[in-house]
């Protein structure tokens, strides 16, 4: 088969069929249920599924390094006692630390302050009312299409 994810599935299938056999003894055709059952089974597992999707999500959210960072500034007081004022002081404190880290050449550094930095931006956006991700989101997609081209290496766009 061409496509691996297309070959997963179609065996992920012929194994559900195989748990399904074992359980019901009787395969799917040779199943002479009324409609109606048909129905109720698709809609429970309809059901269920929409059970399991909001399960990921949530999962996904709580787990997010987003949400993490959020949770220790909370514990912290940042939200209670900070404001945009003091985070954006701490972005610019910051920001010198990679000015510094980049100019060394140290790698630990450079990253360490650009972490330092997404924390403090995760921070100012939520004092804001907004989340870091939202902000991320709007400006991705006011770039995605973006045309122009490197000067002096740096990316200028065109005039649109």
């Amino acid at each position: 088969m061409r496509d691996q994810i297309i070959k997963q599935v179609v065996d992920k299938i012929k194994q559900r069929s195989d748990v399904g056999f074992k359980k019901y003894g009787v395969t799917l055709h040779d199943d002479d249920q009324p409609l109606n059952s048909w129905l109720l089974n698709i809609q429970e597992e309809l059901m269920d599924a929409i059970n399991y999707i909001e399960k990921s999500r949530e999962t996904i959210i709580e787990n997010s390094i987003f949400t993490r960072i959020r949770e220790w500034a909370r514990e912290r007081g940042i939200f209670k006692e900070g404001d945009t004022k003091t985070q954006y002081i701490k972005l610019q404190e910051e920001c010198g630390e990679l000015a510094q880290a980049l100019l060394k050449d140290k790698q630990e550094d450079v990253i360490d302050s650009i972490g330092d930095i997404v924390v403090v931006l995760t921070n100012l956006a939520y004092l804001r009312g907004v989340d870091i991700e939202l902000c991320i989101e709007a400006a991705y997609n006011e770039i995605k299409n973006r045309k122009g081209k490197m000067i002096n290496n740096t990316f200028v766009k065109n005039e649109e």
